[in-house]
C-alpha cells in the first residue's frame, strides 16, 4: 500500500473530506496536525500555501478535489466518481456547489459572533493561553473580512436562518430517492456536501435546522458510517 500522510487542520471540512475520501478506499494514511502557530511554512511544502495536502509516497498533492481525483485514479475501487458521464458531471458539480457555496455558510456561522469562542477552541486547543487571546481577535476579523466579501457575511441573522433551511432541503431532496445525491451509491458529492454541511450544524443555527429534518440526520449518519468519519 502507498505511504500517505495527509497535513490538516483537523477542524477544517476540506480535511475532513480528505480523510473520508482515504478512509472509505481503505488506504491507510498518517495525519500531521499542522500548528496553527507555522501557518505561514505551509508555503515551503504546498506552493498555495493552503491545507490539506497529502504526501503520496513522496508526491505533493494539493486542494482536496484534487486529492480526491488522484486518489480516485490510483485506486478506482470502491468508486467515488459515477461511470456514467451525466452522473458523473452532476457528482462533480455537487462536489464544487458544496466547496464553494456551503463552505462560506459554514465559515460565517461557525466562526460568527455566536459561535466563534466555541470554535475557536477548536482550532487553537493546543497553543498556549496567551497565544489564544493574540491571535483570536486577528481570526475572528479576517473571518468576518472574507465571508462579507463573498457576500454571505453581510445577510442579518433571519435571513442567514432561511437560507439555511432552504440549503438543507435541498440537500433533504437530493437524496430522498436512493439515499445518496447522486446514482444509487456514495459519491463524491455525498462527502463534499455532508463535511460542509456538518460543519454548518456546528452552529446554533445549523443545530436548529438539522433538528427539524430527521430524513437529514439519517443522511447524515449513513454518509458517517461509510466514510468512517471522525469529525472534530
Amino acid at each position: 500500500m502507498p505511504q500517505v500522510i495527509l497535513y490538516q487542520f483537523a477542524v477544517s471540512p476540506f480535511c475532513d473530506k480528505v480523510r473520508r475520501v482515504l478512509a472509505y478506499k481503505n488506504i491507510p494514511f498518517e495525519t500531521y496536525e499542522w500548528p496553527l502557530a507555522e501557518v505561514p511554512r505551509i508555503q515551503e511544502r504546498n506552493p498555495t500555501g493552503k491545507l490539506p495536502f497529502i504526501e503520496w509516497d513522496g508526491q505533493i498533492i494539493a486542494d482536496s478535489t484534487d486529492i480526491a481525483l488522484a486518489v480516485e485514479e490510483r485506486v478506482p475501487e470502491p468508486p467515488l466518481i459515477p461511470a456514467d458521464p451525466v452522473e458523473r458531471a452532476l457528482a462533480l458539480a455537487l462536489e464544487d456547489w458544496a466547496d464553494e457555496s456551503l463552505y462560506f455558510y459554514e465559515m460565517c456561522l461557525r466562526f460568527g459572533e455566536e459561535d466563534f469562542d466555541r470554535t475557536f477552541l477548536k482550532v487553537a486547543r493546543t497553543l498556549p493561553e496567551e497565544m489564544r487571546a493574540a491571535i483570536a481577535p486577528m481570526l475572528r476579523e479576517n473571518f468576518r473580512h472574507v465571508t462579507a466579501t463573498q457576500g454571505v457575511g453581510r445577510k442579518p441573522k433571519d435571513q442567514l436562518v432561511r437560507d439555511v433551511d432552504r440549503l438543507f432541503s435541498v440537500i433533504e431532496c437530493l437524496q430522498q430517492r436512493t439515499g445518496f445525491v447522486v446514482g444509487d451509491s456514495l459519491s463524491l458529492a455525498d462527502i463534499a456536501i455532508v463535511c460542509q454541511a456538518e460543519c454548518i450544524t456546528d452552529s446554533r443555527i445549523g443545530a436548529d435546522a438539522l433538528a427539524r429534518r430527521p430524513a437529514l440526520q439519517e443522511y447524515f449518519r449513513r454518509v458517517d458510517a461509510l466514510t468512517h468519519a471522525q469529525r472534530v
